[in-house]
C-alpha cells in the first residue's frame, strides 16, 4: 500500500509517524499480521511568516510590476523549497512564481506578457534584495 500525505508545521511529520506505527504495531499483535512501514521523501512542512521581511519585499516588487496583488498563503503541493530546512541558520523562504489554474495538467501553459513581467519580478527582485 502506498499514501502521500502533506502535513503543515502545526501538525509535523512526527505526529504523522507516530499515529501510523501505532496503528501497524497494535495490527502487528494480532495473529497473521507483520505490518512495517517505510518512508520515502518525508519532507517536512515549511514553516512562513507573512510579515517576515523576503515576504515583504516579494509583494512590493510584485506590486510594482503586475496589477494584481499577491497575498502570501500556504500550499499544500510538494517543492524543492523543503530542502532548504536542512540548511544552517534562520532564514525565510518563499515559493513565488508565475502561473495560472493549468499547473501539472496536459495543458499547463502561461501567457507570454505574464513570463515577461516574470522575468522582470526576478531582476528587480534581486536587485532590491542585494542593495
Amino acid at each position: 500500500m502506498m499514501g502521500n500525505i502533506r502535513t503543515i508545521p502545526e501538525y509535523p511529520n512526527q505526529v504523522v509517524y507516530d499515529i501510523l506505527e501505532g496503528i501497524i504495531n497494535e495490527l502487528n499483535q494480532k495473529d497473521g499480521y507483520k505490518l512495517s512501514i517505510e518512508y520515502s521523501y518525508p519532507e517536512e512542512a515549511m514553516p512562513g511568516d507573512k510579515n517576515a521581511p523576503l515576504i515583504k519585499l516579494i509583494q512590493k516588487v510584485h506590486d510594482s510590476i503586475f496589477d494584481d496583488k499577491i497575498e502570501p498563503v500556504g500550499c499544500a503541493g510538494a517543492s524543492d523549497g523543503s530542502e532548504f530546512l536542512h540548511a544552517k541558520g534562520n532564514f525565510s523562504i518563499a515559493l513565488v512564481g508565475p502561473g495560472n489554474e493549468t499547473s501539472h495538467q496536459t495543458n499547463e501553459n502561461i501567457d507570454l506578457d505574464v513570463f515577461h513581467k516574470s522575468c522582470d519580478f526576478y531582476y528587480k527582485l534581486a536587485q532590491e534584495f542585494f542593495k
